[in-house]
């Protein structure tokens, strides 16, 4: 009986401990389907990570904006929070046209307040670029990754 229990453990541990043959030659025809996977889960596994912590830094870098001096950075920053929200809208329903309509819009209010920086005081410059740069970094993040996956979503 003793041996019979000591057999069963030993064929259970043996069993739980196998694992699928790894398959590094596959067939001809099999090597595209392969392919496909891994880009597949290359998509699932890293590229939506990193969509996601740059649209959560580029809605950080927006939100805290503070308010300023001048009103027509403070309507410039409200159109461009605003805009940033129909972008990362535009992303993650993947509708291209509405991501487009406000990427435009928001390098036209970048523009504009880059050019109305000169009548802020010294402080306030300041506050303003380092949030400009901080949305600039994350949207160009954001373009160059979504760039990425359009092309590989091409290649399948």
């Amino acid at each position: 009986m003793n041996k019979l229990a000591y057999f069963c453990v030993v064929v259970s541990f043996i069993h739980s401990c196998t694992a699928e043959k790894v398959n590094f030659f596959p067939a001809k025809g099999g090597s595209e389907a392969n392919a496909k996977v891994k880009v597949l889960n290359h998509r699932a596994e890293g590229k939506p990570s990193e969509i996601s912590f740059y649209t959560q830094a580029l809605t950080q870098a927006c939100s805290s904006i503070p308010e300023f001096n001048d009103s027509r950075i403070n309507s410039l920053t409200f159109d461009l929070k605003n805009l940033t929200k129909d972008y990362i809208y535009g992303i993650k329903s993947n509708d291209l046209a509405v991501k487009r309509r406000a990427l435009t819009k928001i390098e036209n209010i970048y523009k504009s307040i880059q050019k109305n920086r000169q009548y802020l005081n010294e402080n306030e410059n300041t506050i303003i670029n380092r949030h400009l740069v901080k949305i600039k970094n994350s949207v160009d993040r954001l373009e160059l990754l979504l760039d990425e996956e359009s092309k590989v979503s091409l290649k399948q």
